[in-house]
C-alpha cells in the first residue's frame, strides 16, 4: 500500500473508521489527480483496460447520429436545433459523428450540465460507473459491507444497518434496507447486492435539466427478475482487459464497475418525470436504426474495417448492452 491514493484512503480509515464502498469507489475512480478517471491515463482501447461502444468509430457514431435524427423528427425538430448533451463523454469520440449537431461533452473533469435543455441527453456507460453501497445477507439481516484496513491491505468490514432514529445516516440505512427487501428476496447468507443511490440522484438532476426531449441510456446490466442469478454481486475491477480478483487492491490503478439495475433505473426515471419508450438489446437497436436497404448500401460501400466494427458492435457487444430511451413526460 504505497501509492499516494492508497495512503490517503488508509489515512481516512484510520482517522474516521471504515468507509462505505461508495466512498471507496469515489476516491478510487474520481479523486482529482489520483483517481482512475482523473489521473491523466487513458483507460480506453487496446492500450487501456477496456473498450466501449464509442471506440467503434465511425460505425457507432453513424448509428447514433441516424437514431438521434429519428428522435429529433419524432419531436418535430431539425437536428441543428436539437442539442445533444453527452454525459460521461470520455474521450469525446462522438464529437466528429455529431459535428452537425449542437453537441456538448460533459465528463467528471470537464464541462457541466447546462441549466435547461430541449433535446437529448446521452448517457453511454455512465450509470455503471456510479459509486454504490454494498450489502450482504447475514443470518441477523442485511449488513453494509464497508472498507477497512488490516495488515497493510484494504478489506471488507460488516456494519449493521441502523434504521431507527433521526439523521442522514439513519435515513440512508432505511433506503438501503428498503432496496434490499425489494430486490434481495431469496438471497442466502453471504450473498451480496449493490445499491446505487446515486442513480436516483442523477435521474432527478437530469429531470430538472431536460425540459423536453429524450434521455438515451446505453449500459450493461439486468432487470429485477434476473437478480437471482447475480446473487454474488456484480462489482468488478479490470486492468489491461483482465478481471482483477481483489477489487480493493490498487485504488486509482484499475477500473471498478457495477451492472445496472434497469428496473430500479426505470423507476428512478419515472419518479423524475420521464416515461420509458424503448428498451432493447444493443444488437436489436442497432439493426433497427437503418432499414435493410440502407444497411446493405453501407455494407457494400464501406471498407473492411467498417464491416468489422459493425460485427463487433452487433455480435460482440450486442447482447450484453441495453439501450433504454426515456421521453420527458410533460
Amino acid at each position: 500500500m504505497t501509492s499516494p491514493l492508497a495512503l490517503q484512503i488508509a489515512r481516512e480509515i484510520r482517522d474516521h473508521g471504515p468507509i462505505s464502498f461508495e466512498r471507496f469507489m469515489d476516491l478510487a475512480l474520481y479523486e482529482p489527480g489520483l483517481g482512475y478517471y482523473r489521473n491523466g491515463r487513458d483507460p480506453f482501447g487496446c492500450d487501456g483496460d477496456y473498450f466501449t461502444a464509442e471506440q467503434l468509430q465511425p460505425v457507432f457514431g453513424e448509428v447514433m447520429a441516424s437514431f438521434l435524427e429519428s428522435l429529433a423528427a419524432r419531436h418535430g425538430a431539425l437536428h441543428r436545433s436539437f442539442p445533444v448533451v453527452e454525459l460521461g463523454a470520455g474521450r469525446g469520440e462522438m464529437a466528429e459523428a455529431l459535428r452537425d449537431w449542437d453537441y456538448l461533452a460533459v465528463d467528471m473533469d470537464r464541462g457541466a450540465l447546462p441549466g435547461r435543455v430541449r433535446g437529448v441527453i446521452l448517457a453511454n456507460e455512465f450509470f455503471d460507473a456510479l459509486p454504490v453501497r454494498l450489502l450482504e445477507s447475514r443470518r441477523s439481516g442485511w449488513q453494509e459491507m464497508c472498507v477497512g484496513e488490516a495488515d497493510g491491505r484494504f478489506c471488507f468490514v460488516p456494519r449493521p444497518l441502523n434504521t431507527g432514529g433521526e439523521g442522514e445516516e439513519n435515513a440512508i440505512d432505511r433506503q438501503l434496507l428498503e432496496y434490499a427487501e425489494r430486490y434481495g428476496k431469496g438471497f442466502r447468507e453471504g450473498e451480496q447486492l449493490e445499491v446505487s443511490l446515486r442513480t436516483r440522484e442523477w435521474m432527478n438532476r437530469l429531470g430538472e435539466t431536460l425540459e423536453s426531449g429524450y434521455l438515451v441510456v446505453i449500459d450493461y446490466g439486468y432487470i429485477a427478475k434476473e437478480l437471482l442469478r447475480l446473487r454474488h454481486g456484480t462489482a468488478a475491477s479490470y486492468r489491461s482487459h483482465q478481471v482483477v480478483e481483489d477489487i480493493l487492491s490498487g485504488p486509482g490503478e484499475q477500473d471498478i464497475t457495477v451492472h445496472v439495475n434497469f428496473t430500479y433505473l426505470t423507476e428512478a426515471a419515472v419518479h423524475a418525470g420521464f416515461r420509458r419508450i424503448l428498451r432493447q438489446p444493443l444488437a436489436k437497436w442497432a439493426m433497427s436504426v437503418w432499414n435493410e436497404q440502407e444497411l446493405a448500401w453501407r455494407w457494400k460501400e464501406k471498407r473492411a474495417g467498417w464491416r468489422l466494427q459493425w460485427k463487433q458492435l452487433v455480435y460482440g457487444m450486442g447482447e450484453t448492452f441495453q439501450v433504454v430511451v426515456f421521453e420527458t413526460a410533460a
